[in-house]
């Protein structure tokens, strides 16, 4: 079983627990406006994890899959910049 966190707000957050977490996919709900996107990282603070991606969520809506181990934990960053997507992370 996977769980879900929806975002629809310019934040940070971590998502989950720390340690070992799977990120399966990310859903683009509804497209941001004027640059906005989401980075994801390996870490349980954005200052200290590794980026393994950045989503320009202004291009268009749909699933992205990942099916990727995150050492550390799930964070993700939507900066305040633009308007913010209404996102879906899923992982495990």
């Amino acid at each position: 079983m996977y769980s879900y966190a929806r975002i629809n707000t310019n934040t940070s957050a971590k998502i989950g627990e720390s340690g070992p977490t799977r990120l399966v996919r990310v859903v683009i709900n509804t497209k941001g406006a004027s640059s906005n996107k989401l980075d994801i990282y390996d870490g349980s603070e954005v200052a200290t994890g590794t980026k393994v991606a950045s989503i320009d969520t202004t291009s268009a809506v749909g699933n992205i899959e990942y099916d990727l181990i995150l050492n550390k934990g799930l964070f993700i960053n939507i900066p305040n910049v633009g308007t913010a997507a209404d996102v879906t992370i899923v992982y495990g």
